[in-house]
């Protein structure tokens, strides 16, 4: 049977039950945990994300290099804190 453009395709919620009783004596082991290194993480990106990317190793090169520039930043912010604290000129005022 074809179904119209404008019926809804969507369960109605009051027809789910609110709560499964699910039988876990069937279930296996995950066959890829092997695999891993035991110090892994495993991060799921947004499919926009994903696409810029063709593997595990180009989004470690992006995020160190992230991380590096971070690191820099920060590095350049705590120096200038400290150089205005060494300062012995007064602070602008209204600034």
């Amino acid at each position: 049977m074809k179904q119209r453009e404008d019926e809804s395709i969507y369960v109605d919620s009051d027809d789910m039950p609110d709560s499964y009783e699910l039988d876990y004596s069937k279930a296996k082991p995950n066959r890829f945990a092997p695999l891993l290194p035991e110090d892994s993480v495993m991060v799921v990106l947004e499919p926009d994300v994903a696409a810029v990317f063709s593997s595990s190793e180009a989004v470690n090169r992006a995020l160190r290099a992230l991380l590096a520039v971070m690191e820099t930043v920060e590095k350049k912010n705590i120096s200038e804190r400290s150089a205005k604290k060494t300062s012995l000129l007064p602070e602008p005022v209204g600034v």
